[in-house]
This record gives C-alpha cells, structure tokens and sequence, in this order.
C-alpha cells in the first residue's frame, strides 16, 4: 500500500498549528496575569489621584501628592471623616468587616457587621444599628472623638450614635494599654480624613 506523501506535511502544519495556539494562549494568560498585578497592586489613593489627574508625573514635574495621615495625630481629640465604597470588594459579604483600627487609642476602631446592619465605633464601643453599606450607593462616615468628653458617629450627615469618651486605661499588672500593634485603614474607604 503506498502512503500519500502530504500526508506528513499535513501533520507537521496540524502540529505547527498547535503549537502556535499554545504560544498565543500563554501570552494571552501572561499579559491578564501582569495587567491583574498591576491593577490590584496600586493603592486606592493612588488610582483615585490617578483618576482625578492629580498624580504627579514626571512631565508636569510635580510631586506626587503626600500620603493621608493613617491615625490620629492626637489622643485628645480627633476626627474620622471617609466614604464607603459602593460595593464590597467580592460577592458574598464576611461576617465582619473591619474598616478603621486606630494604634494611638487603644481599643478606638470602626468595625461593621453586615448581617446585623450593625456598625460599632469607638472607645467604649458605641452602637449604631439600621446601617447599610455596600449597597450600590456610597455611604459618608465620620467619627469624632475628645478626651473627658463624647464622642460622635455620623452615618450619610445623620447623627446615629453619641456617647462618652473613655479610653481604655493601663494595664494594672504591666502598666501598658493593650490593643492593636498597628493602626489599619481598609481599602473600602475613599475620600479619608483622620484630623
């Protein structure tokens, strides 16, 4: 029986063929997979003044524009002022999301619990219930805080919880305050103001 003689140059081009998919697929997932990194590794403020035109780039020859503060600079009085973004950053929402931790204020943090559309702010742990976030709308929250007074909590402008001030005090046995080791800002918040 005699072969055709195409018939391995069809093979070898059916191979070739393949082999080029392969490469194009692998380019294709290689270039997702860098535009991804990219993407998820600048910092919200970063994409924000990127948005806005407000980064510094080298054409304008402006400096880019200084980090928000990340605590508050002091521990007898401050604010907390920042919006919430439209939606949680992946489909099923966790139990509890910590928005804010402040490392100065032992204790002092803003931390939501969407099951219970409860939001606990402070130091005590003052509770505001009936708020919504990640609901396809923006939210405003601001925190207020002085030391031998009260301290505040403002959901979208409305006052929603007010009561005294007390920071957790010393440690009887070591003298320290305990609590967080380093102050947290989530990335749900944009626009943040901590004065």
């Amino acid at each position: 029986m005699e072969r055709n003689k195409s018939e391995p140059k069809r093979s070898l081009d059916k191979h070739r063929l393949h082999l080029w998919q392969g490469i194009f697929f692998v380019a294709v997932l290689l270039l997702s997979v860098a535009l991804f990194i990219v993407f998820t590794s600048r910092d919200d403020s970063e994409q924000e003044q990127f948005a806005a035109g407000k980064a510094g780039t080298a054409e304008t020859g402006t400096a880019p524009a200084p980090a928000p503060s990340t605590d508050f600079p002091s521990t007898e009085e401050g604010t907390f002022s920042a919006w919430v973004r439209e939606q949680y950053y992946k489909e099923q929402l966790d139990p509890m999301v910590v928005f804010f931790v402040s490392e100065k204020i032992s204790g002092l943090s803003l931390v939501y619990y969407p099951e219970e559309q409860k939001l606990v702010a402070g130091t005590p742990p003052l509770i505001a219930d009936g708020v919504r976030f990640f609901d396809g709308q923006a939210h405003h929250l601001a925190y207020s805080f002085k030391k031998d007074g009260e301290q505040r909590l403002y959901y979208d402008g409305k006052l929603v919880g007010v009561s005294s001030f007390v920071p957790k005090e010393k440690n009887s046995l070591t003298g320290l305050v305990t609590g967080a080791p380093e102050n947290f800002v989530s990335k749900r918040w944009y626009g943040v103001e901590i004065e």
